[in-house]
């Protein structure tokens, strides 16, 4: 009867000892599971997209992958939490990171936004002053840079004798084509402020203004473009 409740006792015993190896065995098996994290998840680049034309699809993917990530290694780092460490600071910090790299994400579409407007529609991005002082600035710029400017349109019979004139006299002036040009009303309308004329061709020579077709004709006769060609 003893030898059998001792045998009892040894089986008890090994069958407790073998449960308490197996449940150790298996706690290895999780953390070294846990320890092995997978690589994060690689960070897309500003001009990567989905083939639609955005920007936004693979970042939102990332920032997803990226989130999925971080608590897999919070949950990882749990079997081998050191002393004095706090989950509810790592969890801040995790959502904080998150929340920073998508405020860099919003902040990236709303500037490749603003550029691809401005590239599409650049006169909208002007106001009408502005315009206006842009094409007053070209006009005195074309004007003042430029021994012989004419301001002609291409089809007026008057700019072709014009420029036949100033062809016989072997001279070449710069010339600016008013219907040629999306800003052709508004350069007629500063060289009507500067001298009160809209009609073409208006010429001037060394900055001084001559006129329109019939005016280049008589500082022809009279020797006065001539004069102002030599002093230069």
């Amino acid at each position: 009867m003893a030898s059998e409740g001792t045998r009892e006792m040894q089986s008890s015993v090994d069958s407790k000892k073998k449960g308490v190896e197996e449940e150790k065995a298996e706690k290895e098996k999780e953390k070294e599971e846990m320890v092995k994290l997978p690589p994060p998840p690689e960070k897309p680049l500003p001009g990567d997209c989905c083939g639609s034309g955005c920007v936004r699809c693979v970042w939102d993917v990332y920032y997803e992958e990226l989130e999925d990530y971080n608590k897999l290694c919070e949950k990882g780092s749990g079997g081998t939490k050191k002393e004095g460490d706090d989950p509810s600071k790592a969890q801040m910090m995790t959502t904080t990171t998150t929340t920073m790299m998508r405020g860099f994400h919003f902040q990236l579409t709303l500037v490749l936004a603003v550029i691809t407007l401005a590239a599409l529609y650049p006169r909208d991005a002007l106001t009408g002053a502005e315009a206006a002082t842009s094409t007053s600035a070209f006009v005195q710029n074309v004007i003042y840079s430029n021994r012989i400017a004419m301001f002609s349109k291409s089809y007026c019979p008057y700019c072709l004798g014009a420029k036949r004139i100033f062809s016989e006299l072997h001279e070449k002036p710069f010339v600016v084509e008013l219907d040629l040009r999306d800003d052709g009303s508004q350069i007629q309308s500063v060289l009507l402020d500067l001298t009160g004329k809209r009609t073409v061709p208006q010429i001037f020579v060394n900055g001084k203004h001559i006129g329109g077709s019939d005016d280049l004709k008589a500082a022809v006769a009279n020797g006065q473009l001539q004069k102002l060609l030599a002093s230069t």
